[in-house]
């Protein structure tokens, strides 16, 4: 259960490698993106521990532990009354319009580098006149709306979470295999700790994965065949080539 619960705890905390996605609109990324990734990482660890923090001392731990996606109107509830947890309910909406904001301006750039390598999809590339990558946007919205449409709370942030986890676990290995296969590339910013640091990673997003394997079996399988069909997408398009 613990394994399992740190994919979601992990998942509160996505966001905090934003930045990465704009690395190339970025001026000197070698000197800004490891200040905007740390500062990024130490922001919303404080913000998740304090407000886990004043969620547990506001509310018996049982129906916290109860509440699922009401835990933070539960715990205002108890602090400041049935007022008190309506207006934190509005507080958390409006924050998370906020987040779309961030992922949609985010997300999509992702895309557009992948369209920008590979011919075969092209497309994903094309931006609006002194705008944004309009096709990219748009996908990401259609795949947040049907996920949405067809997925309850618990189940969607379970399978998002799972994939999160299991792509962070390959983007980190790929430190490995980068410096193995071009070891006289440019390194502007080298990983702290390596190779200890990023084993050490590996092996804890191995073992809530395992262990989510065993807890939602249903969910990671949905989860591993999205990933299976990015892989085959991604295959096809080296195909046509670059």
């Amino acid at each position: 259960a613990f394994a399992v619960g740190l994919i979601y705890v992990s998942y509160a905390y996505s966001g905090w490698n934003a930045a990465a996605y704009v690395a190339g609109e970025v001026r000197d990324p070698g000197r800004h993106m490891p200040i905007a990734l740390g500062a990024g990482t130490l922001i919303v660890t404080v913000l998740y521990l304090g407000v886990n923090t004043v969620f547990l001392g506001a509310a018996p731990a049982q129906e916290i532990a109860s509440a699922a996606e009401r835990v933070g109107a539960v715990a205002a509830t108890h602090a400041f009354g049935e007022l008190g947890g309506r207006i934190l309910s509005g507080l958390i909406a409006l924050g998370l319009v906020s987040m779309v904001g961030a992922m949609v301006m985010t997300g999509p750039r992702i895309y557009e580098a992948m369209g920008r390598d590979y011919r075969a999809i092209r497309w994903l590339a094309r931006r609006h006149d002194h705008g944004g990558p309009v096709i990219a946007i748009a996908l990401q919205s259609l795949l947040a709306i049907v996920m949405m449409l067809t997925s309850g709370f618990e189940a969607l942030v379970s399978y998002v979470g799972f994939t999160l986890s299991l792509f962070a676990a390959l983007t980190v290995a790929g430190v490995f295999v980068l410096r193995a296969r071009e070891p006289a590339l440019a390194r502007p910013y080298r990983t702290w700790g390596h190779p200890f640091t990023t084993l050490a990673f590996i092996a804890l997003m191995g073992w809530m994965t395992l262990h989510a394997v065993q807890q939602r079996p249903v969910i990671v399988a949905v989860g591993a065949l999205t990933v299976l069909m990015g892989w085959a997408a991604y295959l096809t398009a080296r195909r046509f080539g670059r």
